[in-house]
């Protein structure tokens, strides 16, 4: 990024960071899982639009993102979501241009957030797609699996909690079943932190 796009991540940083730790008092765990310096794919479920910020705010390492490429179409949005390192993706077709960005991003040493699903989903429809694996084999870099609670619950002021857990590495060699086993890994450890939150409500409840 140039001095503007510093500036205006560093910014857009402290106000969501106040704001999810202020109003939501936000819990995040498992930031040391995260590595302090390498590519590192982050790998989340996605329940709201303001995931993206959310995972951002939790963490100290800059990070790239999708966005959809409808959104890039206003002049002013799409510049601003461009300095603040989100790039455009094709979600109703295999967008091959976006994958390159995402591998040579994550080869120069970059934090990329991915929504394996694909786009928003429920708590209870969690499917993820084979790109994650395929794109962690590629350019051999890991996936800290990541769970978001009540990101979607906003208006009934929820508390926001941000889950990282242990990282899956690929292989040095790998097949395309490979991409399947590590797609899979990522998201059973979603899972699992889904399950135990779900848990958590029950026993409250």
């Amino acid at each position: 990024m140039n001095f503007i796009g510093n500036l205006l991540y560093f910014l857009g940083w402290i106000f969501f960071r106040t704001t999810y730790h202020g109003i939501y008092r936000a819990k995040v765990t498992g930031r040391k899982f995260i590595p302090k310096k390498g590519g590192v794919l982050i790998a989340s479920n996605h329940l709201s639009f303001v995931d993206p910020p959310l995972i951002g705010a939790s963490i100290y390492r800059p990070i790239s993102y999708m966005a959809k490429k409808e959104l890039f179409s206003h002049p002013v949005f799409g510049w601003l979501l461009r300095k603040v390192n989100a790039f455009p993706v094709e979600r109703k077709k295999s967008d091959f241009g976006a994958i390159k960005n995402v591998k040579r991003l994550l080869m120069q040493g970059n934090t990329v957030l991915m929504f394996p699903q694909g786009g928003r989903r429920s708590e209870n429809d969690f499917e993820v797609k084979n790109g994650i694996g395929m794109i962690s084999c590629w350019s051999q870099v890991p996936i800290v699996p990541c769970c978001i609670v009540n990101s979607n619950k906003l208006k009934e002021f929820k508390r926001l909690e941000v889950h990282f857990m242990e990282p899956v590495y690929p292989p040095e060699k790998y097949t395309q079943a490979d991409y399947d086993s590590i797609s899979k890994q990522v998201a059973d450890k979603i899972k699992a932190q889904m399950h135990a939150n779900n848990e958590k409500k029950q026993i409250k409840n």
